[in-house]
């Protein structure tokens, strides 16, 4: 083989393995976002059956061996079948989500079409002498066709074009320009990759032909990889809430982290362990791994460099510069343990300069001293009320420099913190130990105090900071919670006139309020998940917040799923039979916090079926917060008499 051929040959045995990598990747992606829809699911399927076709197809030309060649072809070929099944179901759900849901006929095609697949995968196992009749490895290691490769092509080409036309038809149901973009991209992307990924070389190429063919199989994977993440690109903005700049950025970090960094990696690898097969005769040598090394991080460090700057260049460019501000005020507000960490440095580096054992520092709240920090051993600290009573008549005396104001306590020298206004009240006090054979008061140790004279100033500056922060994080949490139902609207409004145009407060789908009520219960003594549920909008929840008057309606949700276990209770004292299974499960496992394993054995249950039991109870306890909901609503919309 000439050398312009074997080059031709090696990348495109690495594009066909980049295929499979993002395939991976976009899989390992959607399996972390929204796998409760149904479009995502069916995405997921599609995606692993390409990780099945391109990872073979790589893998069967990466080994010589004809044995290890027709394991990974029966990969190939195996993905090969599920993959119109996947491509059926995928535009099934899309011109579902366009607001043509299926009347039953769709979703029983498409499980006959999966039923096919496993039929056909079951045929190609138990008899493969129907679909091949052996291994041919020019250009590329590929079975040589049998009769029944005709029905699969039949079955393949008739299943993709059915495909096509619902993702057609979905297209022609959304009437946004962007939207109707991105069904564009949705639908030459489902276009490309399905006449791409047809395993043409079954049907016979002539060895002549091997450049053509090369350089086809090159042009082809290279436009499967484009259209997989431009399909990507479409799919991630299913029923996704979050604006359209957050979904970019982050199938963006997605994509340059881990499959294009993968590809790279693998891509410069293998030209090496080719070089240095052509060069020295060995084809593993110190070169490669070294190669693999540097490659990896210097992606790393390329993303590192350029994501940011694009994150920051597209919310100037779509949003404007006040975005582009709050995006940025993450980067630059201080935790708590942040500061500390900042202030234990200034300390440590006070101490060194002093050539003294200890320092602390202590904030002033509300005319109170509270200890805060204390590095070295500091033995005896000045007490609250000392150091409160002092707080006090400093805040009546006049500003200045901050070394100026400071005194001697018991071997301290004590100095405030201040800004340099005279209406800025004393944010705090720092203890440093009365270096040895210095002056008695701060006021006469001139050099000591110089020395220090920077750190102060470095400590009040940072204070200044902090509780500038702390004022913004405090308005920011008691401003009220932004409406789940806008995240909802804007989900919908991208493909589907019929949700946008129903009612906010519609109540949400049932898979949707089941994984709702469980992750409120999973927090139910505290946690973001029940902090943040969109159940703290429903009416029930709001009605018990005004007649029992809590501040928060975090405590009226807790009354409410309480309320709702209850419900679940059979009548007369609690027993541990069947009866009382559901009840048991929710109070014992959520509104007591119990392990599961407890749970389990508390109920003679396995594990196993303790979680079949969860999901019944979690089932039924939907039914009883959507019965309490209605009624409320009904209540609220009563007139008064």
């Amino acid at each position: 083989m000439s050398m312009g051929l074997q080059l031709l040959q090696t990348l495109d045995q690495t594009l066909a393995a980049g295929v499979g990598i993002i395939a991976l990747g976009l899989l390992l992606y959607a399996l972390t976002y929204n796998l409760r829809q149904r479009i995502t699911v069916a995405y997921a399927l599609l995606l692993a059956a390409l990780v099945a076709l391109y990872g073979g197809k790589a893998l069967s030309s990466a080994t010589p061996d004809p044995r290890t060649q027709r394991l990974w072809l029966t990969v190939l070929w195996l993905g090969a079948l599920w993959l119109p099944a996947a491509y059926l179901h995928l535009s099934d759900a899309v011109l579902a989500t366009t607001g043509r849901p299926s009347r039953g006929r769709r979703r029983w095609a498409v499980r006959l079409v999966y039923g096919l697949a496993w039929l056909g995968s079951a045929v190609f196992v138990l008899r493969p002498e129907w679909m091949w009749q052996g291994l041919a490895a020019d250009p590329a290691p590929h079975f040589r066709p049998a009769w029944g490769v005709v029905p699969f092509a039949l079955y393949y080409s008739g299943v993709m074009l059915w495909a096509w036309v619902n993702l057609w038809r979905a297209r022609q149901r959304t009437f946004s320009p962007v939207s109707r973009r991105r069904m564009t991209y949705l639908l030459v992307g489902a276009v490309v990759v399905g006449l791409g990924s047809f395993p043409y070389l079954t049907l016979g190429f002539p060895s002549r032909w091997e450049l053509a063919f090369w350089l086809l199989a090159l042009v082809d994977h290279s436009a499967v990889i484009l259209l997989l993440v431009v399909m990507a690109y479409a799919v991630a903005f299913f029923d996704a809430p979050l604006p359209d700049r957050w979904v970019q950025m982050r199938l963006l970090r997605w994509l340059a982290r881990g499959p294009i960094t993968a590809i790279t990696v693998l891509g410069l690898s293998t030209a090496v362990r080719r070089f240095s097969e052509a060069r020295w005769g060995a084809a593993y040598t110190w070169l490669v791994p070294l190669t693999m090394i540097v490659a990896l991080l210097f992606m790393q460090h390329l993303w590192d460099v350029f994501i940011p700057w694009w994150e920051s260049w597209i919310l100037r460019w779509k949003e404007g510069p006040r975005w582009l501000a709050l995006w940025r005020l993450q980067q630059n507000l201080f935790t708590d343990h942040d500061m500390r960490q900042l202030f234990e440095a200034l300390l440590a580096a006070a101490c060194d300069r002093l050539q003294v054992p200890a320092a602390w520092v202590a904030l002033v709240e509300d005319q109170q001293v509270r200890q805060w920090i204390v590095i070295g051993e500091a033995g005896p600290l000045p007490s609250a009320a000392a150091l409160t009573a002092w707080a006090r008549r400093e805040a009546q005396g006049s500003p200045g420099d901050a070394a100026a104001h400071g005194f001697t306590w018991d071997g301290w020298w004590v100095f405030p913190l201040r800004g340099p206004e005279p209406e800025t009240r004393l944010w705090g006090v720092v203890g440093v130990r009365r270096p040895p054979r210095a002056a008695e008061g701060p006021e006469q140790a001139g050099e000591e105090t110089r020395a220090l004279q920077p750190l102060l100033e470095r400590m009040t500056w940072a204070l200044a900071e902090w509780q500038r922060g702390q004022r913004l994080l405090h308005a920011l949490e008691a401003a009220p919670s932004p409406s789940t139902a806008l995240p909802r609207l804007r989900a919908a409004a991208r493909y589907d006139r019929d949700r946008v145009l129903a009612p906010l407060d519609d109540l949400p789908p049932e898979p949707e309020l089941a994984q709702w009520v469980r992750d409120a219960l999973r927090h139910y003594w505290g946690g973001p998940k029940l902090s943040a549920s969109p159940l703290l909008q429903w009416r029930i929840v709001q009605q018990v917040r005004e007649q029992a008057g809590y501040e928060h309606p975090v405590h009226a949700l807790r009354d409410v799923l309480r309320e709702a276990v209850e419900r679940l209770r059979p009548a007369g004292e609690r027993r541990f039979t069947a009866e009382w299974l559901l009840y048991n499960i929710l109070e014992l496992k959520f509104l007591k916090g119990q392990k599961g394993r407890e749970v389990a054995r508390r109920l003679a249950l396995s594990e196993a079926e303790l979680y079949r039991k969860q999901k019944v109870a979690l089932e039924e306890l939907v039914r009883v917060l959507l019965e309490m909901e209605q009624a409320a609503r009904e209540q609220s919309s009563t007139p008064d008499e």
